[in-house]
């Protein structure tokens, strides 16, 4: 069967992910550290960044492209389907 298209959502939460990850790696920050730094707990985080990513809220992804250090380029992949 062949693949489907990815919807414009999915690609968004993969972009969302991917950054994240990328950036945690980066800065050499684990899950539980980020979270500390967004004031959640982790399993809150983790479900976010894993299985809703939606529900960041846009304090968290300000927080979050601080931290990470993200490019404007990153942060619109984030939140913006390609055109």
């Amino acid at each position: 069967m062949p693949k489907l298209p990815l919807s414009d959502k999915e690609l968004i939460d993969r972009q969302l992910r991917g950054a994240l990850k990328r950036g945690q790696e980066l800065q050499r920050l684990k899950n539980k550290d980020m979270a500390k730094k967004l004031g959640c707990h982790p399993d809150t985080y983790y479900d976010k960044l894993e299985k809703f990513p939606e529900k960041f809220t846009l304090r968290e992804l300000r927080r979050i492209a601080v931290v990470l250090h993200l490019t404007g380029d990153e942060i619109a992949k984030m939140v913006l389907p390609e055109q």
